[in-house]
């Protein structure tokens, strides 16, 4: 190495502890002058102009930030506040990099139906908002869902290559191995369990703590993780939801130390949601398995066979006690006190959408009017609200279909329905140009990705899911998986026309 390379990684070196001593000092004095407010408008700052060179970066970051935030949504000084701070800071910043490069570059804008239908639902879901008694209560929630739309926006954009969309997926599922490694920790870690006494308050604020059950129990309590997703049932959803890309990532992966790492994610997936104890988990999780199997996903042999049934069979001499009392318990089904208190949820969510069938009660009104209510389970969320400091927003009818109906009426359920039917009818067209072409990465891509916005809409039978991040991010890649196959038909016709053996690249 000659004297003047040396000099040179020098002075860079040089450089580099300058600018990190530098950003110390601007960090401390903003610190002392105004506090936590300028750390982040020191750090958004920075974002800003790196994500103005590398706007997918901010989606990826703010992906990862969302996901491991939980389903809290307010930025406040809790520790589960930190990464929702930080999630809705990059996320802000990212957009605002978008938008600069869109304007100064011209760069075109995406309006599809799938945007068009969700915009459709944003507004007219304010209709109901701000016609309640309690839409100062209720506005937020209405704010929530405008974020994740500007983050469905910013997806839709930025995921341009198929690379880019293939990327974004391996983001996702590297989160989804995190979240169960933490639940597989949480459950062995009794420092990590939410106290039994505190629980109901601790449920839907801590994201970092197991929820110890004894519900319906004569045995061992359930300890039933939530990964950091902040309820078991949240991270039963975002499971089933993740779990169908693994077999994407398996297929596509070009070594075999990458497809152990999918399998072992898989493995550890299935093994946080039996962790979460919920019914939910059983029930979608073997019809995601059928599924899987109809659309050719994962092929059956003689040898995997095998391996199942052994799997089976020493799973089942593994399980806790809990987890066979209370999810393959079959009474459970019928006399658990949490089903027949859902049971009442979905009853008063009908009676109360004959009072406003068209517009309905706004986003979040549902909790508040169940508080009015003179039923079992309305005495009961009301001990929760006014003893336990929960607020109505929390509260839902655990069936999506019959929350988006309830607060938003008639119309917003059609509007949503539409906005699944478009999407699902989408891929499957594109599912059979992608046979026609023999793209099998996109093919099963698409395929994944059915299953899973399958999965979704399953679980919303059980869960009120609206505001849920991850089916956010699946409805994204969905929406662009399709797009990419036009340009893939297109180019697979310019090179048949070609002289053979000259290829052109696939670009959009």
């Amino acid at each position: 190495m000659s004297a003047a390379t040396q000099d040179a990684q020098t002075g860079s070196h040089g450089l580099t502890i300058l600018f990190a001593v530098g950003l110390a000092l601007i960090l401390g004095v903003c610190v002392l002058a105004a506090g936590e407010i300028a750390i982040i408008a020191v750090f958004g700052t920075i974002a800003f102009v790196v994500f103005l060179r590398y706007p997918v970066l901010g989606l990826h970051l703010t992906t990862v930030l969302l996901l491991v935030s939980g389903s809290i949504g307010q930025i406040g000084p809790l520790r589960v506040a930190v990464p929702v701070t930080a999630a809705k800071v990059c996320g802000f910043v990212t957009f605002l990099a978008w938008i600069s490069n869109l304007l100064a570059r011209r760069q075109p804008f995406r309006f599809n139906r799938e945007m068009a239908l969700l915009v459709l639902f944003f507004l007219w879901s304010a209709i109901g908002v701000f016609a309640s008694p309690h839409w100062e209560e209720q506005w937020p929630d209405w704010f929530r869902l405008g974020t994740l739309l500007t983050y469905f926006l910013l997806a839709i954009h930025l995921l341009d290559t198929p690379k880019r969309i293939h990327t974004f997926v391996i983001v996702i599922l590297l989160c989804g191995l995190g979240m169960a490694t933490f639940a597989v920790v949480q459950y062995l870690t009794p420092a990590l369990q939410l106290d039994v006494d505190t629980a109901i308050a601790d449920m839907g604020v801590r994201a970092e703590g197991a929820y110890v059950d004894t519900e319906s129990l004569t045995g061992s309590a359930a300890v039933r993780v939530s990964g950091g997703a902040g309820h078991s049932n949240w991270l039963a959803m975002i499971i089933l939801i993740i779990l169908p890309l693994n077999t994407y990532w398996f297929a596509t992966a070009k070594s075999w130390r990458i497809k152990a790492l999918s399998l072992l994610t898989a493995a550890l997936e299935v093994v946080a949601l039996i962790l979460t104890f919920t019914r939910v988990g059983f029930l979608v999780g073997l019809t995601v398995l059928v599924i899987l199997g109809v659309r050719h996903l994962f092929r059956w042999n003689p040898y995997r066979i095998s391996a199942a049934a052994a799997a089976v069979v020493l799973a089942w001499f593994m399980l806790p006690s809990a987890y066979k009392e209370r999810v393959l318990e079959p009474k459970q089904y019928a006399t658990s006190s949490s089903v027949q208190s859902r049971i009442e949820l979905q009853e008063a969510a009908l009676r109360f959408t004959r009072e406003r069938p068209v517009w309905g009660l706004g986003l979040g009104g549902y909790g508040y009017r169940l508080l009015e209510d003179n039923t079992r389970t309305a005495e009961h969320m009301r001990w929760i609200v006014e003893e336990a400091g929960w607020s109505p927003l929390f509260i839902g009818t655990h069936n999506l279909p019959l929350q988006i109906l309830c607060e938003t009426g008639v119309v917003g359920l059609g509007l949503l329905v539409t906005f699944f039917v478009v999407l699902l009818r989408d891929l499957g067209r594109a599912r059979k140009q992608f046979v026609a072409t023999g793209d099998k990465r996109m093919l099963y891509l698409t395929m994944a990705l059915e299953v899973s916005l399958w999965s979704f809409l399953i679980c919303g039978l059980f869960l009120h899911a609206l505001q849920q991040k991850i089916w956010w991010m699946m409805a994204a890649i969905a929406t662009v998986v399709p797009l990419y196959q036009v340009s893939a038909v297109e180019v697979r016709e310019r090179v048949k026309a070609r002289a053979p053996g000259v290829r052109e690249p696939v670009t959009r």
